[in-house]
């Protein structure tokens, strides 16, 4: 299959005629086979692939119809094999195969969709947000006010190159394919006298701006549709397309969102994990909340509350916030702290516990951890 003319530039379908011409110059210096540098064994084919799309995109009109017909609309003058052998098949399968009448056809009045990508923040997706757009679209002529014309007494003459159709047959016998017309872009009549700027189509490129509502509970590849607010259609002929917003969610430092659930990672001491607790614990939702730290809480456990995550948009139902416990093992211990995890590992070493009782075999190894780190606490304490 060949590469799209676009990706062999570089450039995206909006691109302007001098952004075109600007990559076409670039990656002609680059890919010159006459020049001593360009060593790639494929320099030449790469080359010509250059040459070939910025032919076809430098032209206005044959970009118009590569836009709408792909490849099949400038291969082998006009006519791609796999089009051809498209048509010959559709014609044997309709119910009067050789029938003269013209197929429908896609109404070139109608203007085209518009798909733009809104990157958010994860709180932004949770939130909802107000966003601002700036984006390349098709509007109204503002010399001829979408009419085409260039004299309120205009003529409306029927396209003579398509015969009104709007399309042009190219090829003989069976092998045909139809194409968009040349002279008419497919809008089937001509205007005389035509405005000059858009050259007779009512619609001219432009930038617009917007401001978008994000909901509430959007993810990532969820999409809105904005109906009527694509490109302008032709001659003021009010079928507009339509505007679509995908959104793409930013990675967040602390919060990883699955559907409804939030998942959170929470640190947590090694006196905490072993004795439990109380814990705050921040929300996406910019607030706070007090979880329990179960003790003896191992490595990889986790704490669900039910009901505390987020509504995706569209849904009912509310997720969960997922506690990741991470115990976090101290860099640094003080000698007193050293004897005590001694003890903890089930090794005496060289120590006389200064508080005998606690060690003796009949008390649990979890009262005597208990018993250190509440003595520290209130050592802290005194201090203060």
């Amino acid at each position: 299959m060949k590469e799209d003319y676009y990706s062999v530039l570089g450039v995206p379908k909006t691109a302007t005629a001098e952004e075109i011409k600007a990559a076409y110059e670039v990656l002609k210096r680059k890919w010159d086979p006459n020049l001593p540098s360009n060593k790639n064994p494929r320099g030449k084919e790469i080359y010509q692939n250059i040459e070939e799309a910025y032919e076809i995109l430098k032209d206005e009109k044959k970009r118009i119809s590569y836009d709408k017909f792909g490849h099949s609309a400038v291969n082998f003058n006009g006519i791609d094999m796999e089009t051809l052998f498209d048509n010959f098949r559709s014609t044997l399968e309709s119910s009067d195969p050789w029938s003269e009448t013209e197929p429908t056809t896609r109404d070139y009045a109608r203007g085209q969709d518009i798909a733009l990508e809104l990157t958010l923040s994860l709180e932004e997706s949770v939130n909802g947000a107000e966003k601002t757009m700036i984006f390349k679209a098709v509007d109204t002529c503002h010399i001829c006010k979408g009419v085409g014309a260039s004299e309120p007494n205009y003529a409306e003459k029927t396209c003579p190159s398509c015969n009104g159709a709007g399309m042009t047959k190219e090829g003989k016998g069976l092998f045909q394919a139809k194409l968009l017309c040349k002279d008419c872009d497919g809008l089937k009549t001509l205007l005389e006298p035509s405005c000059k700027l858009c050259k007779g189509e009512g619609v001219i490129p432009s930038k617009r701006k917007i401001k978008i509502q994000v909901p509430p509970g959007v993810n990532t590849n969820h999409q809105l549709r904005f109906h009527n607010k694509g490109d302008i259609g032709s001659r003021n002929s009010g079928k507009n397309g339509d505007l679509y917003v995908a959104f793409k969610i930013l990675e967040h430092p602390i919060f990883a969102r699955e559907k409804g659930n939030i998942h959170v990672k929470q640190p947590i001491t090694l006196g905490q994990a072993v004795l439990g607790g109380k814990i705050k614990i921040p929300t996406i939702q910019q607030q706070t909340i007090e979880a329990k730290i179960p003790s003896c809480t191992q490595p990889g456990d986790q704490l669900v509350l039910s009901e505390m995550g987020i509504k995706e948009h569209g849904k009912y139902l509310t997720g969960d916030i997922i506690i990741h416990w991470d115990i976090v093992v101290p860099k640094k211990v003080t000698k007193k702290q050293e004897d005590i995890l001694w003890l903890f590992g089930g090794t005496a070493k060289r120590i006389k516990p200064p508080n005998a009782q606690l060690y003796s075999s009949g008390v649990a190894l979890y009262e005597r951890v208990k018993f250190f780190f509440t003595k520290k606490l209130e050592n802290e304490k005194k201090k203060v």
